[in-house]
């Protein structure tokens, strides 16, 4: 049986500056690579990130290491997937799957709550029907 459907999955270089005292990818690394997906998605619904206006603002993150990533030169790469599993009123989740490019090991398994606002911090509103609509065609559920 397959598993979920993640419709942005991107390659980053790990570089060496990436890494902490033990040769491995820091845990809060781990974070830029969630963060540089999420502007991905955001772009391929056709939007872009403003600093004024309206957005949105990363309210909750959670992340599970399941093992060390290694740096092993500079071709050394990890592929970060994700996908919309919910959308709701003002805030929807994002989940993430932190792998080799291969898929034979998986680092790190995430999800984050994103809610809409008006930037740069004012209060939240629905999400407009547009984002609503370029997610669910994204997600392949319009």
């Amino acid at each position: 049986m397959s598993g979920p459907v993640y419709p942005v999955s991107m390659d980053l270089p790990v570089r060496f500056r990436d890494l902490d005292g033990l040769r491995h990818v820091n845990n809060s690394v781990f974070l830029t690579y969630l963060e540089i997906a999420r502007e991905v998605y955001w772009n391929r619904l056709g939007l872009t990130l403003e600093m004024e206006g309206q957005g949105y603002i990363l309210a909750r993150v959670e992340c599970d290491f399941r093992a060390p990533i290694l740096y092993r030169g500079p071709d050394t790469r990890v592929r970060v997937r994700l996908r919309c599993p919910r959308l709701g009123t003002t805030s929807w989740e994002y989940e993430y799957r932190v792998e080799d490019p291969s898929a034979a090991t998986l680092f790190a398994e995430a999800r984050s709550v994103q809610v809409y606002s008006r930037l740069p911090s004012g209060p939240t509103e629905p999400i407009p029907p547009a984002v609503r609509e370029a997610v669910e065609r994204l997600e392949g559920r319009a």
